[in-house]
């Protein structure tokens, strides 16, 4: 049976390349538009659903004027098989075992989460998604000579000892989420240089060998940088710029094994 697409609503099938990857196959984009966030859904004890409103505080709280909407796995599913996670008429399948991250589109539209229209089938118990809605791609810019990017996703793990056993169990603490990319300086408005001090979303692209057809995408939420510049002493090195920040979600589009 082949796998299911994650993608092909607003974002390009995939296709799954299983070859090792290499950075002339990685395109980095930007856009203005930023994540909003409905809400989780999760699994009780009993396996039916339950929906938990996010309710934003300081951050971006209105919907975007145009995007599409995702689940994102918001800890490790630990479903041994396909599981469906539904909004109203929209859903969307994540693969068995899919780690933190791992996304799928449910639609351009769907209705706002309540906790009469979510629903959930093939999910373990404890399993929960984040339900997004990403800005639209159309506005994707491209960074043309990105020199590169360093994604540090924090350590959300902590141990609690007992006595003398050093990990008795495992709770779920805060990450702190870094990145950094390197840019090489067209001008103030191209490329990285237009991104201070502005919240964005940042969006990774592979192009396997190098082709048209893309094999997987990523998505970094509520990015914000800081841009210092580094012109070399040599005059024919090129102007660099380094961009250091943090972001909040990070998302993987992937076509599984079949």
């Amino acid at each position: 049976m082949p796998a299911t697409q994650p993608t092909g609503i607003a974002l390009p099938t995939l296709f799954r390349d299983p070859k090792t990857r290499v950075g002339g196959e990685f395109f980095l984009y930007y856009n203005f538009g930023q994540a909003y966030e409905y809400g989780s859904i999760g699994v009780d004890e009993a396996g039916d659903p339950t929906y938990r409103a996010e309710f934003n505080c300081a951050g971006n709280a209105s919907l975007p004027a145009s995007g599409f909407a995702v689940v994102r796995a918001l800890v490790p599913l630990n479903a041994e098989v396909e599981s469906t996670w539904s909004v109203d008429t929209a859903d969307a399948k994540l693969p068995a075992f899919a780690p933190p991250g791992a996304s799928a589109e449910l639609g351009l539209t769907i209705a706002v989460p309540t906790a009469l229209n979510v629903d959930v089938t093939g999910a373990a118990p404890g399993d929960s998604v984040d339900v997004m809605v990403l800005p639209n791609p159309a506005n994707d810019v491209l960074i043309c000579y990105d020199q590169g990017i360093n994604v540090e996703i924090g350590d959300e793990n902590k141990a609690i000892g007992r006595k003398f056993s050093p990990v008795d169990h495992y709770v779920r603490q805060r990450p702190n989420n870094q990145l950094t990319i390197g840019d090489l300086l067209v001008s103030s408005l191209e490329g990285i240089a237009a991104l201070r001090n502005r919240t964005v979303t940042l969006i990774g692209k592979y192009y396997p060998n190098g082709g048209a057809a893309v094999g997987e995408i990523y998505y970094w939420t509520n990015v914000r940088l800081n841009i210092p510049m580094n012109v070399g002493e040599d005059p024919n090195d090129s102007v660099k710029l380094n961009g250091t920040g943090s972001f909040s979600k990070y998302l993987a589009f992937t076509l599984p094994r079949a």
